[in-house]
């Protein structure tokens, strides 16, 4: 990849700078090239979609992957009970947004977006978070 007046690579590297976000590749292939970028705040990923969309129309979301690490009972602010670290993540967020609430105070589709994943993917961390609180509670 060749930085050249045609083909800046200068506004990659402000949005990296403005979202704190590393670039951790670059592969080169026939028709294009592909950059890694890693995050610890996974809410940030659209953001950063947008701002690369931004400046250059021919940039776009191929895929996206969250490593998570396990969180040893005691490690949470609550003792979460064997959670990941997105399905803590979540939970709390659902939580303290009001999803658990009567009337919800955010809906699934919302706290979706806000982590710029599907529905059924926020679903399915919720679901885990739960079962693994629940079976720490009563086991």
């Amino acid at each position: 990849m060749t930085d050249t007046p045609s083909r800046s690579l200068a506004p990659v590297r402000d949005v990296l700078i403005e979202t704190d976000t590393q670039l951790r590749g670059v592969r080169s292939r026939p028709n294009a090239d592909v950059l890694e970028f890693w995050t610890t705040d996974p809410t940030v990923v659209g953001h950063v979609r947008e701002k690369l969309s931004a400046v250059s129309e021919s940039r776009r979301l191929v895929s996206k992957r969250h490593l998570s690490r396990s969180i040893e009972v005691g490690d949470g602010p609550s003792g979460s009970p064997g959670l990941t670290h997105r399905q803590q993540e979540i939970a709390e967020t659902a939580l303290q947004e009001g999803y658990y609430d009567d009337p919800r105070g955010i809906s699934g589709a919302d706290l979706a977006d806000r982590f710029d994943v599907s529905s059924s993917t926020l679903h399915q961390h919720l679901r885990a978070a739960e079962s693994k609180i629940m079976r720490g509670f009563f086991e």
